[in-house]
């Protein structure tokens, strides 16, 4: 599912300031997220079949490419083979080596035949972006990210809380009354503990974190792994390697290095510390307590949230964040 919606972008028609938004895009997008030189374009009014050109440095060659946009979003059409006419002229007219599509759609088979053609027959090189590819690369870095902040403004802002979410799989009609309580029974195998409600709408929602949490635990133990792999040595990792376990029980803190966290920078010790506690918290608590780092010792929490995150690097950010997202109340290690 696409997260950047390309109708936040002004059409070509609008009767607005903003109408050729989309190239204004483009331009910066060959600059900052390819590394062109722009040399020509944007511009209002007849382009002469060029929207930009720009230069690339290629292995010390400096090569030019002719740039096409076509927004087509608020349309949601393909662009076609009659939407890009003499392809061969353009690029011989502006000195440009190759043709380059720009599309906030996708380009059709007829105009991916034409061009395949060409280049078939007449050597014309050629690149097309369409929405997914332009979506990938703004989103894969930071500075495709703040450009997508300023021309997808609304698409930038919903895409982070799709993070986690709660399916709506069952309601207060899959619930079956027993003389323990409301519960979902699909939800449940035949050897897993079970959860009674008091209510039907209470048992679907217990089902509903339930059925999440079994979507989320393979994750959850590859946020595990990745947390291994960061702090080896201090975990106690079977012959057959990190990979190879399927619960996270094979692959537990080893506690005897506890005296050895001392030696790590704050950050890193405080973010062990707090991997550890989603296998036993009990422990980590005696740990921090040894260490006079207690909450009950000073008025400082060295692993809460708000300390972690201000302390901690992106990689053991996303280690914990990933840790707390997929980690459930009803897993027993």
């Amino acid at each position: 599912m696409a997260r950047l919606d390309f109708c936040e972008l002004a059409s070509a028609s609008a009767d607005t300031a903003d109408s050729d938004q989309f190239e204004k895009f483009a331009k910066i997008f060959m600059e900052k997220i390819l590394g062109g030189i722009v040399t020509k374009g944007p511009s209002r009014g007849a382009d002469g079949g060029i929207d930009i050109r720009v230069e690339f440095d290629i292995a010390g060659c400096r090569i030019a490419k002719l740039v096409s946009c076509k927004h087509y979003a608020p349309s949601k059409k393909s662009v076609g083979r009659s939407d890009e006419e003499d392809i061969q002229d353009r690029l011989a007219e502006f000195e440009c080596d190759e043709f380059v599509g720009f599309y906030s759609t996708i380009a059709s088979s007829g105009l991916e035949q034409k061009l395949e053609r060409l280049k078939a027959k007449k050597g014309i090189l050629y690149q097309i972006y369409n929405s997914e590819d332009i979506e990938t690369l703004l989103l894969e870095n930071h500075a495709g990210f703040q450009l997508a902040k300023r021309f997808f403004p609304r698409s930038v802002q919903n895409i982070l809380p799709q993070f986690i979410a709660l399916l709506p799989t069952f309601t207060s009609c899959d619930a079956v009354r027993h003389s323990s309580g409301w519960i979902v029974p699909d939800v449940y195998s035949d050897y897993e503990p079970r959860v009674y409600a008091c209510n039907a709408n209470l048992a679907a929602q217990y089902a509903n974190e339930k059925a999440m949490n079994d979507i989320h635990e393979p994750m959850f133990l590859q946020a595990w792994k990745d947390a291994v792999h960061m702090f080896s040595d201090y975990f106690i990792i079977p012959a057959a390697g990190i990979n190879s376990v399927i619960n996270i029980n094979e692959l537990p803190p080893d506690w005897d290095t506890s005296d050895d966290i001392i030696n790590l920078s704050a950050g890193k010790r405080w973010a062990l510390l707090a991997i550890w506690s989603f296998f036993d918290d009990k422990k980590v608590n005696a740990i921090l307590k040894k260490m006079h780092k207690h909450p009950s010792q000073q008025d400082l929490n060295v692993i809460s949230f708000a300390f972690l995150a201000m302390i901690t690097g992106t990689e053991r950010r996303d280690v914990l964040a990933r840790l707390f997202a997929y980690a459930t109340p009803f897993r027993s290690w």
